[in-house]
């Protein structure tokens, strides 16, 4: 790539962020956080718990998925991802913020995990109080408090450690190539060609660690963090689950930054039809993946009856009120996207691909939220005001840290030698 195209590429920074849109952020943030206050002081905290959960659990994975989708770029060497690649890093700016959202849901703690505190703990399905107290007994090894947050600290850490190097790794080469441009340079800086196959080699090497990562860690995390909720319920493929609907958010957030940066940061020669069909195509099969993973967890369980199980699936998805919820999610994550989506040319129509992005992962918070809260709040959904909030201002802190990124550095990686125009990006 010659030193006036990337000048040219160096060039196309995104759109100032006007003070309005800032404000907006930070109101949103601040929102937010009075919207957890006053869930906590409303007299039912539990409830404002679950919210806070709820989010902490989508934003963070928001955040590793930014890393993951420069890893398979790197290990499926693709062409048509790679304008979209270092947007996706941006997401990973969410991830310190992570790490203080865990020491806040460690302090209410006892509202969200029964098994802490086993003998005051009533499970909607347990009203005599045996078998949870018993199955916290028995499951002791594994759900003990300094264990428990051990695990939680160690996942956000080396999430956190990979996506600093990968970043960094990642970024290295265009920072330099801008620098040379500029008649300037940075420390140890071995020319731009040494540079590119240095970093393309390291990517390599750190891409197929953090897939790994992302499917060993974050199963394990979503098992602590959501499904111990309710610890009597034995499901083996939660962990699967969790990371399947995590791969479909992923191209659904790709497809709605895309689109923004694509004309916000003047990108339209290198995002374009190629994109949004593969995009589409991603989002429509992860769809039909995601519904499988849950039928297959249903099926078993409504056609064995199996008595550990069914209290989990009765109470979402055949009691009131929880099975309008439940029975809707099929419908947003995937009937309607599967329709709509069918047809290619509304997979490369970026208004209608987006909206389907975004009913995606409202439907996705959705699947979080009947998850978590359904235990906690067996007899009523406490979906309300401070929910919304909260919901906004994880948004907004999300939006504006990943925009921040991209201001400070190439918002493409202009030196990546698989990068193309939308018109030649192939598989």
């Amino acid at each position: 790539m010659s030193n006036l195209s990337i000048a040219n590429l160096a060039g196309r920074k995104p759109r100032p962020i006007s003070s309005t849109a800032k404000g907006l952020a930070a109101a949103a943030v601040v929102l937010g956080i009075v919207g957890f206050l006053i869930g906590v002081l409303d007299g039912n905290p539990t409830d404002a718990w679950a919210g806070l959960l709820t989010n902490y659990m989508l934003f963070t994975q928001f955040g590793i998925l930014g890393i993951l989708f420069g890893a398979i770029a790197n290990i499926t060497n693709s062409t048509w991802m790679r304008p979209l690649k270092r947007i996706a890093e941006s997401f990973a700016s969410f991830l310190p913020v992570s790490f203080v959202l865990l020491i806040v849901l460690f302090i209410g703690r006892h509202y969200l995990w029964g098994w802490i505190s086993p003998e005051t703990f009533q499970l909607p399905h347990d009203p005599e109080m045996h078998h949870g107290p018993h199955l916290a007994h028995v499951k002791h090894w594994w759900l003990n408090e300094p264990f428990f947050w051990g695990r939680q600290l160690f996942v956000l850490a080396v999430f956190n450690l990979l996506a600093v190097v990968y970043r960094k790794t990642s970024r290295r080469p265009d920072e330099g190539a801008v620098a040379e441009v500029n008649k300037a340079g940075i420390a140890g800086w071995k020319g731009l060609e040494a540079e590119v196959g240095e970093s393309q080699r390291k990517q390599k090497i750190m891409a197929p660690m953090v897939a790994i990562a992302y499917g060993v860690l974050w199963t394990f995390h979503s098992f602590d963090m959501m499904l111990s909720i309710d610890w009597t319920f034995p499901d083996a493929m939660f962990g699967g689950w969790q990371f399947s609907s995590g791969l479909l958010a992923m191209w659904c957030l790709a497809n709605l930054f895309g689109t923004y940066y694509r004309k916000n940061a003047y990108l339209d020669d290198l995002i374009g039809k190629q994109q949004y069909h593969d995009l589409g195509k991603l989002i429509f099969g992860f769809g039909i993946f995601w519904m499988y993973i849950v039928w297959a967890q249903y099926l078993p369980i409504w056609y064995g009856n199996l008595p550990e199980e069914a209290p989990y699936l009765i109470l979402r998805i055949y009691s009131d009120p929880w099975r309008l919820w439940s029975l809707a999610l099929p419908f947003i994550i995937w009937l309607i996207p599967f329709w709509v989506l069918m047809p290619a040319a509304n997979k490369m129509n970026p208004k209608i691909s987006g909206a389907m992005a975004l009913l995606v992962l409202i439907g996705l918070w959705m699947e979080r939220y009947v998850v978590i809260t359904a235990t906690l709040s067996p007899t009523k959904i406490p979906y309300g005001i401070d929910d919304i909030l909260m919901t906004l201002g994880f948004a907004g802190a999300f939006i504006f840290l990943s925009s921040q990124y991209l201001r400070k550095y190439p918002v493409v990686t202009l030196t990546d030698p698989y990068l193309k125009s939308g018109d030649h990006a192939h598989h």
